[in-house]
């Protein structure tokens, strides 16, 4: 007997060394090495009723009458199952048949020599050997978890700011700012937290830094988890009662005996449609089952595998779609097809409240459902780019299919394509310089509940056929959404690699809008150009711009952008690193704000809300939700014309956070970098580097708290910063005004402060004009903050000689015609 083997239609590893036997009777070989010993490698296909598995010796064993070979199946569960065969004297090979559905995850296979077949080898080909069986494909964890947590942070307040309210004579307890009598339980969009941060308003800063770390923890968890925790971070914000964290996946195995992709594929065309769909696909799947059999087998079994469970995920996203808008009961499909095609054209996401069906429309809507089908989808389509990151390119190999939920396509040609028309529900590209044309990763009707692009490789091109300019002083309406824009569904576009180019006008980007809508990029240095609503905004749902890879990239826009969370609406952009250029465009002038000569940001971390109702009957309030801008490395460009950098507006929050690099600020008009008004937060946070902070248009900004509104400018580390005011030096550098809390702290370094004039509304000051406190205003304190905490040889380039290095001030005289030394409070602080 030479040698012996094990041979099947299913690849299996040998674990153990086999003995051999050779050159005849009672003698045997040297052991052999088994030809496959990569477990890594190993995917177990069901594909066959049976599998066939030998034992061959080379020649018959002499004397042996009858021998028995055994296999023996152990599963994790411990229980076994054993198949023995017995065979001639004159056999020279025994045969194993047993279904594939045997195969479970962790399964080993032992073998027994009969002691006869022993006996006849010398005892020497006694043992068993395992087979070691690697798991189904499988991809997520089920995953339904609900917590409920505190305001807290690592951060705290310095112990200088306390120690200034203490010199004052003001206790912490009055840093109360009224809700002008609107009430969380009379505004639907009021978030349970936004009333805390302003009725105790030392604690935005705290807040600030809960968002940060969530965002910088996200960022640490496994590839295939970070958008979905960070999705799961902005829902916990968007709870109305309480810090509510849902986390939710679901665990996919593949097991079908027909295939894993084929199958996927005939759950997603047998789907029931999404309610009135106007035209279902109405073929059979045997119709068209073998033409897909076809297509499907062109690709590697590990890529069908991996669009397989993707494909599960998505439909399961898209049932839960449905659940979000229909569960509660308020609305019918047939009414949720009319408000989304009002915002495609030309609605936008706080008119769909007041539509003929009233509150309904808000009211009906179950953001949780919303934001496990957007989590589910996230990680469906992360898992998919991991497991086809190192998958080659396959001539060839591409899908199609229509189905009540879209279409799919995969392609794994490495060719330059072009995609337009939108429609998709799965569109993957495998490599090339591909360029994509308008709606594409956008929900083009009420009945596209998830759309998703996945391209994996090359320099592409995102934008619309009408290739305009922004210096045509336009932007193209709402049917230009696309590039991630989820409109009253889930919105995925992700780019594994290369430097891309994104255009659009009117939500796109990772943009939400009673949805979920993602733009991912993880490598390449990018340019993003998206002018209203875009790279990272939301009204009504979640927006969210993720750019992973530390490289350089340019973001452009002109409005409600780049980290705008609008009412009931969590808007992010995130990056990684790199050098990165932030630009809300001051030039051409599209729309002139307020009759100032400046277009309107809205941009750079800026929470807005709506307050027409306090000045019109009937009109809507809104309470604004969270915008945030999160750049955590590199020296970054950041400019912007008006409510930008960490502002708030209308109940709304605006969060700004760069913890490292030397960046540059610039405001070309106002109310910008840790600033807020109309009962609002904005939190402004820039950490280790030497900084800029310049103003070259109308003042009022850098730790401006004004209307009711708590604001701080904090900087971080001990370098160097300059702060340029360009106009005429008012409402600048921790300022308190109608009545707010406005605080500048710069903790280290020899810093400059350049201000025109005498600095008298500056730097630590208060000013309450003749008005300001009516009614409800009365005794609200007005507090602005100065607070200088390092560095020797700081500069103050102003004629206010009270303020300068190594001094403290304290604000007696009178700025406004209302300044009331009992109310009003002005302290500034240079520790050395």
């Amino acid at each position: 007997m030479k040698s012996m083997r094990l041979q099947g239609l299913c690849t299996a590893i040998w674990a153990v060394w086999i003995p051999a036997c050779g050159g005849g009777a009672k003698t045997c070989g040297d052991e052999i090495a088994p030809e496959v010993t990569s477990a890594d490698a190993l995917f177990v296909e069901p594909g066959a009723a049976e599998a066939s598995y030998s034992l061959t010796f080379g020649e018959a064993v002499d004397g042996v009458d009858a021998g028995t070979v055994t296999f023996t199946q152990t599963r994790g569960s411990g229980s076994d199952t054993t198949i023995e065969i017995t065979a001639g004297a004159e056999a020279d090979a025994w045969t194993v048949l047993f279904s594939p559905s045997l195969w479970q995850p962790g399964d080993r296979f032992t073998l027994t020599i009969s002691e006869a077949i022993h006996d006849a080898c010398d005892n020497s080909l006694g043992g068993d050997f395992v087979v070691a069986v690697s798991p189904y494909p499988e991809a997520g964890t089920d995953l339904d978890e609900t917590s409920t947590r505190t305001l807290s942070s690592p951060y705290t307040l310095p112990d200088e700011f306390y120690a200034a309210l203490e010199t004052m004579g003001l206790p912490v307890s009055r840093l109360d700012f009224p809700d002008a009598g609107s009430t969380y339980e009379t505004t639907p969009t009021r978030l349970h937290w936004t009333d805390t941060l302003r009725h105790e308003g030392d604690t935005a800063p705290t807040f600030a830094y809960m968002v940060a770390g969530d965002v910088e923890s996200a960022l640490g968890e496994p590839d295939d988890q970070i958008l979905r925790e960070l999705l799961a971070a902005q829902h916990g914000y968007n709870v109305r009662e309480a810090f509510t964290t849902v986390r939710f996946d679901e665990r996919y195995v593949m097991r079908d005996v027909d295939g894993p992709l084929l199958a996927a594929l005939r759950a997603f065309y047998e789907h029931d449609p999404v309610q009135g769909h106007p035209s279902p696909p109405t073929r059979a799947w045997e119709e068209i089952e073998s033409g897909l059999a076809e297509q499907a087998g062109a690709f590697p079994f590990e890529t069908r595998a991996a669009l397989a469970l993707a494909i599960r995920g998505l439909v399961r996203a898209a049932e839960l779609r449905d659940e979000a808008l229909l569960s509660l009961g308020w609305l019918g499909m047939d009414q949720w097809q009319v408000l989304h095609e009002g915002f495609v054209s030309g609605g936008s996401g706080y008119s769909t409240y007041t539509h003929e069906f009233g509150s309904e429309g808000h009211t009906g809507f179950v953001f949780e459902s919303m934001a496990r089908a957007g989590q589910l989808a996230l990680r469906s389509v992360e898992s998919l780019r991991l497991s086809l990151a190192d998958a080659d390119p396959v001539s060839g190999a591409r899908i199609d299919l229509e189905g009540p939920l879209g279409r799919i396509t995969v392609t794994m040609e490495d060719a330059a394509d072009t995609w337009s028309g939108g429609g998709w529900f799965l569109l993957v590209d495998g490599g090339g310089d591909d360029t994509y044309l308008d709606g594409v990763a956008t929900n083009t009707t009420i009945h596209l509940p998830v759309s998703v692009v996945l391209d994996l490789a090359g320099d592409d091109t995102y934008r619309s056929t009408d290739e305009w300019d922004i210096s045509e002083a336009r932007v193209p309406g709402h049917v230009s959404c696309m590039q991630g824009a989820g409109i009253f569904g889930v919105a995925i576009l992700d780019d594994a690699q290369g430097a891309d180019d994104y255009h659009a006008g009117y939500v796109a980007q990772g943009a939400g809008i009673f949805g979920v809508g993602v733009l991912a990029d993880h490598g390449g240095s990018d340019r993003y150009r998206g002018y209203s609503n875009c790279q990272g905004s939301a009204d009504f749902g979640y927006g969210l711009l993720v750019d992973l890879g530390g490289t350089a990239d340019e973001y452009e826009t002109l409005q409600r952008s780049q980290g705008y969370g609008g009412p009931r609406g969590m808007g992010w952009l995130v990056d990684d690193g790199g050098d990165d250029t932030y630009l809300a465009i001051a030039e051409p002038l599209v729309v002139d704000w307020a009759g100032e000569g400046s277009n309107w940001s809205g941009s750079q971390g800026f929470g807005y809300g709506v307050r027409d109702g306090f000045f019109t009957p009937g009109a809507p309030i809104f309470s604004g939700g969270l915008g945030g801008l999160f750049d955590l490395d590199g020296n970054d460009d950041y400019q912007c014309a008006v409510m930008c950098q960490g502002f708030g507006y209308a109940f709304g929050t605006g969060l700004f956070y760069d913890p490292r690099g030397d960046d540059d600020h610039l405001v070309t008009h106002k109310y910008a970098m840790g600033a807020a008004t109309h009962w609002a937060v904005g939190v402004f946070i820039d950490g280790e580097g030497s900084d800029t902070y310049r103003n070259s248009g109308d003042d009022e900004c850098i730790g401006l708290g004004y209307d009711a509104s708590p604001a701080f400018h904090i900087d971080r580390g001990d370098q160097g910063d300059v702060y340029t005011i360009d106009n005429i030096g008012a409402f600048v550098l921790g300022v308190g005004r109608i009545p707010g809390l406005g605080v500048l702290i710069n903790e280290g370094g020899d810093d400059e402060y350049h201000v025109p004039g005498g600095g008298e509304r500056s730097v630590g000051r208060s000013y309450t004009a003749s008005g300001n406190r009516g009614g409800y205003l009365a005794t609200v304190p007005n507090v602005g903050m100065f607070l200088d905490l390092g560095g020797t040889a700081d500069t103050y380039d102003f004629a206010r000689v009270e303020a300068g290095n190594g001094l403290e001030w304290i604000q007696t005289d009178p700025q406004g015609d209302d300044w009331d030394p009992a109310h009003d409070f002005g302290y500034g602080l240079d520790t050395e």
